[in-house]
This record gives structure tokens, C-alpha cells and sequence, in this order.
């Protein structure tokens, strides 16, 4: 379980102004570049969905824990 301190303030500028989680994007585009480096279709398909699919539930998890942590700030939003 992830804890939040009095002074941790969500990220909403810079690269968290356009994409939430840019870390996961840049992984998921090696990812994929390491697939299409196999020459093969199915193994890019099933590289993507496999990882896509992790982290879309990876994501979900912590905007779960975002929300009730910063619940104010991403209101405001």
C-alpha cells in the first residue's frame, strides 16, 4: 500500500500535463519497437496486448490510489 506524506503534491505539469503515466507510454513504445525488431506480426501482437494489458491494469491501480490520495487536486482539474 502506498503512502502519502503531508508535503507530496500530485504532478500536473511537464510531461503529466499530457499523459499521466509517461513512463508506462515510453515502455509500452519500446516494447512495441522490440516487436517490430522481431519481424513477426503475431510476436508484435502478442508483445502489445501482453503489455498493454499489464499495464492497463497496473494504471488502473494506482489511479485508484491517486484518487483517494489527491481526490481535491484532480477535481480541480
Amino acid at each position: 500500500m502506498s503512502r502519502s506524506g503531508e508535503n507530496h503534491k500530485l504532478k500536473t505539469d511537464g510531461f503529466y500535463k499530457f499523459l499521466r503515466h509517461p513512463s508506462y507510454f515510453a515502455s509500452l513504445v519500446s516494447f512495441v519497437g522490440f516487436g517490430i525488431s522481431l519481424n513477426n506480426w503475431i510476436a508484435l501482437a502478442i508483445i502489445t496486448t501482453a503489455i498493454f494489458t499489464a499495464f492497463a491494469y497496473r494504471i488502473q491501480v494506482e489511479e485508484k490510489v491517486l484518487g483517494r490520495i489527491f481526490r481535491a487536486t484532480i477535481c480541480q482539474l
